[in-house]
């Protein structure tokens, strides 16, 4: 903690209110802004391949959108130098690719679990990893914060079959989280899950007291169907009721959500923005309240690709819902 005072430093017995000075009032209020605001900035780590890129801008989208406080930078990570070169070609603010060198095949589950190596390749000292179809609705910094005093936090997830969520934990690099990490990804490989399924097993081989870990979960309400889950308000579990008030969104049993999670989204109707929205209101219906959020994401997204965007969005989402409403 910084000193306020120096014991050499003689206190001054001011008169009246600082605001009443004005010379006094700026001085304090440049000391305060030079030397206690310093804040470090949030590492937002992902893998990203060619096939993603839609989702990719759509993630940073909604971090540009709703980390408007706190500094963060994304680190795009990708097994394919192509689309290193493509991502910072377009030098967009805050938004970095870094070319991860990896020799399996590509495909949802090997990219999913390429997400572990990153607490040993990435040469970031801490940060936080994240699936692209999450979308924030609020800043979370403390999942980087709270790295002070842990090695890993994870998330928790609505159901009890996976209590602990990999779409979304954060990791300070160390020897001995190195040493977890290429545990986690061996128990990881060739399962349905990729990363998920083999975080418990990967748990279960270490003792309690060769890590320091951080799991945001609580125990289940009783006759409620999920846990409080603000991290991973899961758009695919059922049931689920999305709702949207003056605080934002909020689902009735996950609770505030932070973080919006369209899990099994992945990059199905990635050609254009119509047909992912068409994608959305069939795998989410029960999401609608946040779809004119989404879809701003995507319009900004498809306009860095170079993608059509929609320009009547209330009109748009209207005549969709009632097509997939005809269609069903």
């Amino acid at each position: 903690m910084k000193k306020l005072f120096s014991a050499k430093k003689k206190p001054t017995n001011h008169q009246g209110e600082m605001h009443e000075d004005s010379k006094l009032l700026k001085k304090f209020n440049r000391k305060v802004l030079s030397k206690y605001t310093q804040i470090s900035t949030t590492n937002l780590l992902c893998i990203v391949t060619e096939n993603y890129l839609f989702e990719l801008f759509i993630f940073y989208a909604s971090v540009k959108n709703s980390w408007t406080f706190f500094p963060w930078h994304i680190y795009a990570f990708s097994p394919e130098k192509a689309t290193v070169s493509r991502i910072n070609e377009l030098k967009l603010p805050g938004l970095e690719a870094v070319y991860l060198s990896h020799t399996t095949e590509s495909g949802w589950a090997e990219n999913a679990a390429l997400k572990v190596e990153l607490v040993e390749k990435s040469g970031i000292e801490q940060g936080i990893v994240s699936d692209l179809d999450n979308i924030f609705v609020a800043e979370i910094p403390e999942l980087q914060l709270f790295l002070n005093e842990n090695d890993f936090v994870f998330i928790g997830a609505p159901h009890s079959e996976w209590i602990m969520q990999t779409s979304l934990w954060s990791f300070r690099r160390t020897p001995a989280t190195i040493r977890f990490a290429k545990r986690w990804a061996e128990t990881s490989v060739k399962r349905e899950f990729a990363d998920a399924s083999g975080l418990p097993f990967a748990l279960n081989d270490y003792g309690d007291d060769e890590l320091s870990i951080l799991v945001l979960a609580k125990e289940k309400k009783n006759g409620e169907p999920h846990h409080q889950c603000p991290y991973d308000v899961q758009a695919n579990i059922r049931p689920f009721e999305l709702e949207r008030d003056y605080l934002g969104y909020s689902e009735t049993h996950m609770g505030r959500a932070k973080v919006l999670h369209f899990g099994g989204l992945r990059h199905k109707g990635n050609e254009s923005v119509e047909a992912r929205m068409k994608v959305m209101f069939e795998l989410f219906p029960s999401s609608e309240t946040a779809f004119p959020l989404y879809l701003d994401c995507a319009n900004e997204a498809a306009t860095i690709l170079g993608m059509k965007p929609i320009s009547d969005t209330d009109n748009f989402l209207r005549e969709t819902k009632k097509i997939i409403e005809k269609s069903c």
